[in-house]
């Protein structure tokens, strides 16, 4: 598939997921796998939107890539916004009731949970997520 980039809007959200769809279609996920990694790919598309541009002038792109290398379809969402490592934040412990939770983080775990291996770099300007889910 062709590297595409959206937007950083809310509006882009539904192109985005309509592009991993597509992505999982092509690689054969199966239907829990696709929901999946749309789920993870969309919340660290929604953190961009609403956290990576914030206090810039006007927001910036998100770009995405798909590739399928062994048994593994890989998602790279990247941007240009605030340095961030979602994989370095700590997690909220989700056996906790909701009134002793702290607030935050849910997003976090949603995306590395639904994903069989997470990475991120910051190249340059650009942070690098790459989402990964096995084929098989």
């Amino acid at each position: 598939m062709e590297p595409t980039t959206f937007p950083s809007t809310p509006k882009s959200l539904r192109l985005i997921r309509a592009y991993v769809e597509q992505a999982a279609q092509w690689a054969g996920l199966d239907g829990r796998r696709a929901y999946r990694l749309m789920l993870a790919v969309e919340e660290v598309a929604s953190n961009i939107i609403e956290h990576g541009y914030a206090g810039k002038a006007e927001t910036g792109p998100i770009h995405l890539a798909v590739r399928q290398a062994d048994s593994f379809l890989a998602v790279a969402v990247e941007d240009e916004g605030q340095p961030y490592d979602l994989s370095a934040s700590s997690l909220p412990d989700v056996s906790l009731p909701l009134s002793e939770r702290n607030r935050g983080g849910l997003g976090n775990f949603l995306v590395l949970k639904n994903v069989d291996e997470f990475r991120y770099e910051r190249i340059g300007n650009r942070n690098c997520n790459t989402l990964l889910v096995s084929v098989a």
